[in-house]
């Protein structure tokens, strides 16, 4: 599965730049950093539930061409 790549440290020099404080930089990163591990995790459940309901459909080439 794909990583996604979060650069903490922009983030929270953009938040600083337009008047946020570190804690609150601090505040806003974690629960982005949240944000995303819980969405991979979703992620990551649906697709093994998708394939393990595709483990089962054998798809047969030639079959399908005949029809």
């Amino acid at each position: 599965m794909t990583t996604i790549t979060f650069d903490t440290l922009h983030f929270a020099n953009r938040l600083k730049s337009v008047g946020f404080t570190d804690e609150q930089a601090q505040v806003l990163i974690e629960l982005q950093l949240s944000v995303i591990n819980t969405t991979q995790q979703e992620l990551k459940a649906f697709f093994a539930g998708y394939k393990r309901d595709l483990s089962g459909f054998k798809f047969n080439r030639e079959e399908a061409n005949e029809q």
